[in-house]
C-alpha cells in the first residue's frame, strides 16, 4: 500500500507507512515481500517525501519521522492524529465549518459540519456560562445538549451508528 496521508506541519499529501525490522531497518512499502515473510521481526513508521521541504521530513522519504517504530501501521498512523477528546467551544469555533462527529447519546451519533453546531448553539451561551465554572479543565463541549462534538469517530463508532 502506498497511500499517503498529510503531513499536520506542512499539509502535503507526503507521510507513508514504511514496513521495517525490529532493529529498524527500511524494507519498503505496506504490502511488500517482507512485510509477508519477515525474518527479524516486523515494525512499522511513519516516512516523509519531499527532503527539505518540510521540518518533519529529517533524512530522506527511506528514514522514520522521528526515529520511532511502531507495532502496528495503525499505531504509526493514529500517532499522526490529534487527539480525539470532546471538543472545547472554543475549539469547535476554530474549526469554521469542517465535519465534527456528534456523539447525541451513548449508542448514537453522527457527522455535522462544525458551523452547524455553533448556529444551534448561539441562544445557548447563558447555559455554557454556569457550565463553564463546573468544568475547569474546559473541556465542557456541548454537555449542555446531552452531546460532545469529536473531531472524528470515537474508535468503532462510525462502523456501528454511521450518519
Amino acid at each position: 500500500m502506498d497511500r499517503k496521508m498529510e503531513c499536520p506541519i506542512c499539509e502535503k499529501k507526503a507521510v507513508f507507512v514504511g514496513v521495517h525490522d525490529d532493529e529498524g531497518n527500511y524494507h519498503g512499502l505496506m504490502g511488500c515481500e517482507y512485510e509477508n515473510a519477515p525474518w527479524s521481526g516486523l515494525s512499522y513508521a511513519l516516512h516523509h517525501e519531499g527532503w527539505g521541504d518540510c521540518p518533519l521530513c529529517t533524512d530522506g522519504a527511506e528514514s522514520t519521522m522521528g526515529g520511532m517504530l511502531f507495532d502496528t501501521a495503525e499505531e504509526a498512523i493514529s500517532a499522526l492524529s490529534p487527539p480525539n477528546e470532546p471538543l472545547t467551544l472554543e475549539e469547535l469555533r476554530e474549526m469554521d465549518g469542517e465535519p465534527v462527529w456528534i456523539v447525541e447519546q451513548p449508542d448514537w451519533g453522527h457527522w455535522e459540519l462544525s458551523a452547524d453546531a455553533e448556529d444551534y448553539l448561539a441562544d445557548r451561551d447563558q447555559d455554557f456560562y454556569g457550565l463553564k465554572h463546573d468544568d475547569p479543565a474546559g473541556r465542557y463541549g456541548l454537555h449542555v445538549l446531552g452531546w460532545l462534538a469529536h473531531r472524528r469517530p470515537p474508535e468503532g463508532e462510525e462502523e456501528r451508528h454511521g450518519d
